[in-house]
């Protein structure tokens, strides 16, 4: 018993003494590769940084090719920021089916930015989150709210690009100067809407063309988010018809993107913020607000609960 004792004590010895050893080892070699794991981190951020300014560079681009870039300069510069309406191409310039799809480009290569930076709110594929990014790449303010204004721009533009493609004589998009786009009815499609009958619930619904319809909702939901549909009507000939709208591309909305514009604004400079918040407060009153509450007048359905706490309230205010 005695012996087995004494050789439980020297295995135990040994087995303390290999644990030494080893522990020895690990830590050694543990610096070594401690250098190893820093630096591929460091190397993964600067692949990260290379990709944000590849996509960013293709998302310039794509603006330039539809036309619709924007020259910070030529509008004295962020530090003294004039109306951004101004900015705001004419209807007619980017109806262009061929333009749109470039704005859209803009639209996916901003998005890539967003990711590779691991601040995306809905990433199209799992991103690495940014707090866990081998080497904390950081986006400054300023940069942040450009991008979300650019996208709220881009989203604006595409909506407006497939409303005027099929406007035909029922309503222009108009674009005053100093003001943003207004959805305007023309003349005839004023009367063809007052002579409505109010007994028939089809009759106004019946005067937009199944692609005018289509342009509205898809229109709504890029502006708001609101998910707007058509119930079908078979009698009157009237098929259902709800947003077609790719949402792999289009995470977000307008609104939405603008409030994050002016909320990451906030402490960059007054000029920035007030300029993010007048175009927002525009966007918002003469277009996306104006078309929502005549969409429902002309007998579309807006489910209210797709739309931001905000919106909705203001909805309810014009009621």
């Amino acid at each position: 018993m005695l012996t087995y004792f004494l050789s439980a004590k020297i295995h135990t010895r040994c087995c303390l003494a290999s644990i030494c050893i080893t522990i020895l080892l690990l830590n050694f070699l543990g610096c070594a590769d401690r250098d190893d794991i820093e630096r591929e981190r460091r190397e993964q951020s600067l692949g990260a940084l290379a990709e944000a300014n590849e996509a960013l560079a293709s998302a310039e681009q794509a603006m330039r090719d539809a036309g619709v870039d924007i020259n910070f300069k030529e509008l004295g510069g962020l530090e003294s920021l004039a109306d951004l309406n101004t900015v705001l191409p004419a209807p007619i310039d980017i109806s262009q089916l061929e333009k749109q799809i470039k704005m859209e480009e803009g639209i996916e290569n901003f998005y890539k930015v967003l990711d590779i930076l691991g601040k995306a709110a809905v990433p199209a594929t799992p991103a690495m989150p940014f707090e866990e990014f081998p080497i904390p790449v950081e986006i400054s303010k300023t940069d942040w709210a450009l991008i979300h204004f650019h996208l709220a721009y881009l989203y604006t533009l595409d909506s407006v690009s497939r409303l005027t493609r099929v406007a035909g004589d029922l309503y222009t998009i108009e674009l005053e100067e100093g003001k943003v786009y207004q959805f305007t009815l023309t003349q005839e499609g004023e009367d063809l809407i007052d002579s409505a009958g109010a007994e028939d619930p089809t009759a106004t619904i019946k005067i937009f063309t199944e692609e005018q319809r289509q342009a509205v909702i898809d229109t709504l939901y890029l502006l708001t988010g609101a998910k707007v549909v058509i119930q079908a009507h078979p009698g009157a000939g009237i098929l259902s018809q709800e947003p077609q709208i790719d949402t792999t591309l289009f995470r977000s909305n307008t609104f939405t993107h603008l409030k994050e514009a002016v909320s990451a604004a906030k402490g960059i400079a007054p000029e920035i913020e007030e300029a993010f918040d007048d175009f927002e407060h525009d966007i918002t009153e003469a277009l996306s607000l104006e078309l929502l509450e005549n969409a429902r007048d002309w007998g579309f359905e807006i489910n209210l609960d797709t739309l931001p706490e905000e919106l909705q309230e203001l909805l309810k205010e014009v009621e």
